[in-house]
């Protein structure tokens, strides 16, 4: 049996095929493609003369050289004075994931991301800051090591208008409302106080995942103490999940958020389960072969860590 799912609040459908269901070990894929040695990967330590010179450095504490590093990417989208496009290397250590990382490290990642992103944002003529991760080959990562992107862009992304242009017509933000609909529903996988996780009942690809806090924030450098410290863990744990329950998968995970404008900052995760097929790219609708119900119980079965 079949069903025509629309989004929450956008003329966008896809299809729950449950004719065509399958479990999580069908989506394993035994050549994980990139992996390269620390010697000759130009995000190690040592290794800091292959890459453009740092931007800013993070580190964990003194007399460490860094644990998070950023620096222009050597081979940019956009180039000033029409962009910018920046590497932010999570971790010095060559087979880090941020699936594994400590509180301290997630930390320090999430406040890299809160200090380019406003850094960015604050730049004349720049209308859309993009942050995004994407991890393994099939999801367009070239390099192996733990690495996120920043793309600042001189125009609103079309996605983001379109929603925009939407949310101004409505009386309530509509993803306050997911957040009450979602909340307690058997697509949650985890809440806590500030956050909740769940596979969305609009979903492109099976077991994808939607971050959103309870309180409406329309950026990360809005996010108090409380959100950070329960953001970190409730991140870090759905993508343990995820690396566990489907074997370290590729994905790309991206921080849907607005300057200045009124929005509610959203972090989907995005496995690379599917892939778009004729049918997809013929009409924008999606086919699910997991429901997001089956998918979001069986991630609330694998042990995360919290």
């Amino acid at each position: 049996m079949s069903e025509i799912r629309r989004h929450y609040f956008l003329n966008e459908y896809c299809i729950v095929a449950s004719g065509r269901k399958r479990r999580p070990h069908d989506f394993v894929k035994k050549d994980k493609g990139i992996r390269t040695s620390a010697k000759d990967c130009p995000f190690c330590p040592g290794n800091e003369s292959m890459t453009p010179p740092e931007n800013a450095v993070y580190r964990l504490g003194s007399g460490r050289p860094w644990d998070v590093r950023c620096f222009d990417n050597l081979y940019p989208a956009l180039n000033k004075p029409h962009g910018y496009h920046e590497v932010i290397v999570d971790t010095p250590v060559h087979d880090g994931s941020p699936a594994g990382f400590s509180d301290e490290e997630m930390n320090l990642m999430v406040e890299a991301y809160r200090d380019r992103f406003d850094f960015y944002a604050r730049k004349e003529g720049i209308s859309y800051v993009s942050i995004f991760k994407n991890h393994g080959r099939e999801a367009g990562a070239s390099i192996y090591h733990s690495h996120t992107q920043l793309i600042a862009l001189p125009l609103m992304p079309p996605e983001i208008e379109r929603e925009r242009s939407i949310i101004k017509r409505l009386d309530r933000c509509p993803y306050c409302s997911i957040v009450d609909q979602e909340s307690g529903s058997d697509r949650v996988i985890l809440e806590n106080r500030e956050w909740i996780a769940f596979s969305p009942f609009y979903s492109q690809v099976p077991f994808e995942v939607w971050i959103l806090p309870r309180r409406h924030i329309n950026n990360i450098t809005y996010m108090d103490q409380a959100q950070t410290s329960s953001f970190i863990r409730i991140f870090r744990d759905i993508l343990s999940r995820l690396r566990d329950a489907l074997e370290d998968p590729a994905y790309n995970y991206h921080f849907m958020q607005t300057i200045g404008e009124d929005y509610h900052l959203n972090i989907r995760i995005l496995p690379r389960t599917s892939i778009r097929a004729g049918f997809e790219l013929n009409t924008g609708v999606y086919i699910i072969t997991v429901p997001p119900e089956d998918a979001a119980s069986f991630l609330r079965e694998v042990r995360g860590i919290r």
